[in-house]
């Protein structure tokens, strides 16, 4: 481990190379691991012998217990859409509320590309990061709780109970790149990029959503459109269940989320309510 080796014409050893691997290794069997983010980013400047080899490495770290069958012949395009439904729930929650973007791919679905994974922009260096972890329960055969992937798994929709939501929102960019602000009935709310160089948020006349997980922590807001109202997914636990259909159009972080309260109405008229969400 010690013995000293030239690596690019600079003299190193075993265990000073090392080291950044360790480390994260570290952070992945700590209580809070490490978020998607953190492992992309990783993974992204890592070598592999056949592109597919990284799809598959980051599933593993992000604790997948189940993958298809290796097959090198396949795109990491590919391989990203095919395993993404097993990712673990909590792991899917946090690129919905962290990834920046919607995907790119053919069905424009609320998850990145791999290549969009792979280019996830830089943190803001006073982004404070909370990740989503989100318990799955789905109760017992006899009094099954929501479905929280089944038969989403062919659309890639997801289906997250008690979301705190904002409706009618209007979004409006200032005069700096990565600010925004929000306004809610008669208040204004300055809300921000969470990464540098984002692209910005293709700003409409129309009224957009606010969804988030909790409002102990700094998280991040999901920017969605309203997309409508209806019954969840057709399964023995969600018929009838009233959602909220949102497509995602890109996230947002605000300094404050208990500024929100204020925004509460009379009872029977708030303007922060919780709802079944369903995004797309």
């Amino acid at each position: 481990m010690n013995t000293q080796s030239e690596v690019k014409g600079k003299v190193t050893t075993l265990r000073r190379e090392m080291r950044p691997v360790l480390k994260l290794a570290e952070e992945l069997d700590s209580p809070s691991g490490c978020s998607v983010y953190q492992l992309t980013k990783e993974m992204a400047k890592r070598f592999a012998t056949q592109p597919i080899d990284k799809v598959t490495g980051l599933f593993y770290l992000l604790g997948t217990i189940e993958l298809p069958t290796y097959d090198e012949t396949v795109s990491e395009e590919t391989a990203w859409e095919q395993c993404f439904h097993v990712l673990p729930f909590g792991r899917k929650v946090e690129i919905l509320f962290d990834f920046p973007y919607r995907g790119t791919g053919p069905g424009q679905q609320w998850f990145p590309t791999w290549e969009q994974l792979l280019d996830w922009p830089k943190r803001d260096s006073d982004y404070e990061h909370f990740a989503a972890v989100w318990p799955q329960d789905r109760g017992t055969p006899e009094q099954p709780l929501f479905p929280t992937e089944l038969g989403f798994k062919a659309t890639g929709c997801l289906l997250i109970p008690d979301v705190w939501v904002v409706t009618a929102v209007l979004l409006h960019q200032t005069d700096d790149p990565n600010e925004y602000e929000v306004e809610v009935g008669n208040n204004v709310f300055g809300f921000f990029c969470p990464y540098q160089s984002q692209e910005p948020i293709k700003v409409t006349n129309n009224l957009f959503t606010l969804a988030i997980l909790s409002l102990k922590n700094s998280n991040n807001w999901a920017v969605c459109e309203p997309v409508g109202e209806g019954p969840g997914a057709q399964t023995e636990s969600s018929v009838g269940l009233n959602v909220k259909v949102l497509k995602k159009v890109g996230v947002l972080r605000t300094d404050s989320c208990s500024e929100f309260l204020v925004a509460w109405g009379r009872p029977g008229d708030y303007t922060l309510t919780q709802a079944n969400c369903l995004f797309v």
